[in-house]
């Protein structure tokens, strides 16, 4: 009984491939050969599969040829069976655990499968094996644990060209148990990045006499720039646990291990040997093909060309190679197609699509097509050429492509041959336009001078109100104006030699002043009723007197003017000046204590009118950073700057672009056009969320400029998340298109422009005493189109400088329920969604996608609109 309970399962088994028909249980097999990497030192450990699979039952034979070359240190077999749609797949697999003896170009050779009488056979491999690895070089913190966990980080070539490849190597050791790996890249600043499908691995490996578990990931640069580059340590978090720990609980210990930082010295390409036409493409073994998509056509109808460039390299970057003169063709850019093969290393194709039109009939002959790129192999310049292609162009019918008299040309539908997004634009302005006008000097002193011409006339009107309603006081403000009126006449008596005019004039300029201040009739004033009006009013007995002493002179000289020369004259109207300017001071400290203070103020507030912003602005303006004035060499103007990012973005090396316009916006470029070409350069060089932010800057600076709203649109339709955005209304949405269609400044202008207006309005109401009903109508028509244009210029400062935006940089990143890698994940997000930032934390960012989206990611993962 128990022998039949052991042989139940394989009779179960022997029936259901009983059941299957004969032809499953045919011989339909395929078999392959794999290893998990092509490229090895002499210290690695190399995993080889043969892989037998198909419509098969039993054990297939394995014959393998001898390891000469190579170690065996495992092997072992496997196998599994899958019912798809009632038809059995079996998978036998053979494993073997190699390690290479010796260096150079190894090869495994085939291996011969045998199955029911039928022999299958795998393909050579050819494995690339250089020296010992290089010893572990380890930092202060992992010294002391070099026996359980310590973390190394590489690259394959310390001296490489710019734009050759170079592989970044991040290795974990580790002998003991972990977990929680979260593994920090560094920035890798002045480096182009691919991330590489086959980047990750893990093996076993024995380093100083132990045996440890390995994870290696491997990451693509690509220097765009010369120079000695420093690669910052990359940061490995993870969580060691104890081996004497058997709780489900016990999380271990938190370890964060750093590498060392690695210095990478990036050559020039040489000038020495480059040919003219060389376009910036570097690769090793590239490869240049072209072909027509028919060489016979009748004139006037299209011919595609598609030319391919094949090999190891940053495909993306390269350039269309050279078209030759083509006289006798019209020729038609059609598409661009990148296909990239990010496996362990970087390579691909990049196909370049021109239509050529015939412009007659004829026999032609398309010259070859050339490639210039630097070879990386040889360290030199090669030159690639396609074979010449010949094309025939017959005749139209009817005899040629001219319509006849009166002949209407049949329409068709244009064909969309290609999509891509809108070039860039090079009328870029060396101005800055991002900074907001309520940030700028100029801005801020002249804001108030409306609102202070309005209040003087405010003032003035309520003064000359005043003035008419109280004759005291107007006879005491003109009292000054009267008696300089009355003393430039006696001077002029003075200089005519006219002695008793001189001393009448004189006389009534004193009494008349004295008059108007103490609001008295001027004429029968005796002296004796004077000095009672100047002792109520509270005047120094002394200025009493010495005013009755001038009285009474000019009475004398009056009547007897012989007596009197013309220097006593001179100072007779000295002593008048004299006593009109001490009660005139004597008034002004009474009522305009509060003038000295009011005026040191206002000089105060002129000195300090500029904002920190608008003065930040104009120091970046008046010269380079910090960093470029460390260098003046490398120092230029930004016009030149961008005359160099147009010229890059045109030859297709799209990092070297972005490098350029980013040192422009560094030096005060900050508008729309520029963001515009950044979000471009940024697209082409494969990154989606930063192009997305920048198309995000430029259309809060140009929003009804049609080309960054397509490209928008363009990029956007490319992201893997769909926006979560709820219908609007129609109300609403109207009124938000009218809000989005003027950028802050423009907001600004609108508002300042209304505010003028009100303030123009104002002054002519106050000025004019004008009460008319349509000035009155057109002042509380603007004062509500002002409070309404202030109400929304607030909310676009709060949207716009209050609310911040951020776009996720990353390809794809966990957002988990609270700031650390432990909490739950709650949901993904993939580059290019956009999210609202709510809280910062060092590490951390708490972010919100709609309503009821949120929760926290890193601070690296996001970009910042």
């Amino acid at each position: 009984m128990q022998r039949l309970h052991r042989l139940l399962p394989a009779l179960l088994l022997g029936l259901l491939l009983g059941l299957v028909p004969g032809r499953v249980r045919g011989q339909d097999i395929a078999v392959e050969a794999t290893t998990d990497r092509t490229a090895a030192t002499l210290d690695d450990e190399i995993r080889l599969n043969i892989v037998v699979h198909g419509r098969f039952q039993g054990r297939p034979e394995l014959r393998g040829p001898e390891f000469s070359d190579f170690r065996v240190l495992t092997s072992g077999e496997s196998q599994s069976y899958s019912i798809v749609n009632g038809q059995l797949d079996a998978t036998y697999t053979f494993s073997f655990i190699l390690q290479p003896l010796h260096e150079g170009e190894l090869s495994i050779q085939p291996f011969l499968v045998s199955f029911r009488g039928k022999d299958y056979h795998t393909e050579a491999i050819r494995v690339q094996v250089s020296g010992h690895a290089q010893e572990p070089t380890l930092g202060e913190e992992e010294k002391g644990q070099i026996k359980d966990l310590f973390v190394v980080a590489r690259v394959d070539k310390p001296k490489a060209y710019v734009n050759e490849q170079i592989l970044y190597t991040f290795y974990l050791y580790y002998a003991i148990r972990v977990s929680n790996l979260n593994y920090t890249p560094p920035k890798f600043e002045s480096f182009w990045v691919e991330k590489l499908q086959e980047g990750e691995k893990q093996y076993h490996k024995i380093e100083n006499g132990r045996r440890y578990l390995v994870v290696e990931v491997s990451t693509a640069l690509f220097p765009t720039t010369s120079g000695t580059l420093s690669i910052e340590p990359s940061v490995l978090r993870l969580m060691e646990i104890s081996e004497r720990s058997f709780s489900f609980f016990d999380r271990g210990v938190e370890r964060v291990l750093r590498s060392k930082p690695v210095q990478v010295e990036v050559l020039p390409l040489p000038a020495a040997g480059r040919p003219a036409d060389f376009d910036g493409a570097v690769g090793a073994g590239l490869q240049l093909a072209s072909r027509l998509d028919r060489t016979q056509v009748p004139e006037g109808e299209p011919i595609t060309m598609t030319i391919t460039v094949n090999g190891d390299g940053n495909v993306r970057t390269f350039s269309k190679p050279r078209l030759p003169e083509l006289p006798a063709f019209k020729t038609y850019d059609a598409d661009t197609k990148t296909e990239a093969r990010n496996l362990d290393r970087v390579s691909g194709t990049r196909t370049y699509e021109i239509v050529l039109v015939p412009r007659g009939p004829g026999e032609f002959t398309i010259p070859p097509v050339r490639l210039v790129y630097f070879d990386t192999i040889t360290n030199s310049y090669k030159t690639l050429q396609t074979e010449p292609q010949h094309v025939v162009a017959t005749p139209a019918a009817g005899g040629g492509p001219a319509l006849a008299q009166g002949q209407v040309p049949m329409q068709q539908d244009i064909e969309v041959l290609g999509s891509d997004i809108a070039h860039i634009r090079t009328d870029v302005a060396v101005s800055d336009a991002a900074t907001p006008l309520y940030d700028r000097g100029l801005f801020l002193l002249c804001a108030p001078v409306p609102l202070v011409a309005v209040a003087a006339a405010f003032t003035r009107r309520r003064r000359r109100d005043r003035l008419a309603a109280d004759v005291a006081l107007a006879r005491s403000s003109r009292a000054r104006k009267v008696a300089r009126k009355h003393l430039a006449q006696a001077s002029r008596f003075l200089a005519a030699g006219k002695a008793q005019e001189f001393y009448a004039e004189a006389q009534r300029a004193l009494l008349q002043y004295v008059g108007d201040r103490l609001n008295v009739a001027a004429a029968g004033l005796t002296h004796t009723a004077l000095r009672e009006q100047l002792d109520a009013a509270g005047a120094s007995e002394d200025l009493r007197e010495r005013l009755v002493q001038v009285l009474e002179h000019c009475d004398a000289a009056r009547f007897a003017p012989a007596g009197f020369t013309a220097e006593r004259m001179r100072s007779t109207l000295q002593e008048v000046e004299s006593l009109v300017m001490a009660m005139e001071e004597g008034r002004s400290r009474k009522s305009g204590r509060f003038a000295v203070p009011a005026a040191l103020l206002c000089g105060f507030a002129l000195l300090h009118a500029e904002s920190p912003a608008a003065a930040q602005v104009d120091s970046t303006r008046a010269a380079p950073p910090a960093h470029v004035q460390e260098s003046p060499a490398e120092f230029a103007p930004p016009q030149e700057l961008l005359q160099r990012g147009h010229a890059a973005y045109e030859a297709g090396r799209y990092a070297e672009a972005i490098a350029a316009y980013e040192k422009a916006e560094e030096l005060g470029v900050r508008n729309g056009e520029l963001y515009y070409d950044l979000g471009n350069a940024h697209f082409k060089n494969g990154a989606l969320g930063l192009a997305i932010a920048y198309f995000r800057r430029a259309e809060r600076l140009i929003p009804r400029d049609p080309l960054v709203h397509s490209n928008l649109d363009f990029v956007l339709a490319r992201r893997e998340d769909k926006a979560a955005q709820p219908p609007v209304p129609f109300p609403l949405s109207l009124l938000r298109a009218v809000y989005s269609h003027l950028s802050l400044n423009e907001w600004i202008l609108g508002t300042a422009a209304l505010y003028l207006l009100l303030c123009a309005l104002l002054l002519v109401r106050l000025l004019r005493r004008d009460r008319r009903l349509p000035l009155r109508l057109a002042a509380q028509v603007t004062l509500c189109l002002f409070a309404l244009a202030a109400l929304t210029l607030a909310y676009k400062i709060h949207d716009e400088r209050g609310i911040v935006r951020a776009v996720i940089g990353a390809e794809k990143i966990s957002v988990m329920s609270g700031p650390g890698n432990d909490y739950t994940v709650e949901f993904w997000l993939h580059e290019g969604s956009e999210v609202q930032i709510e809280e910062a934390r060092p590490e951390w960012l708490r972010v919100s996608l709609g309503a009821k989206l949120r929760g926290w990611v890193p601070v690296g993962s996001v970009i910042r609109i």
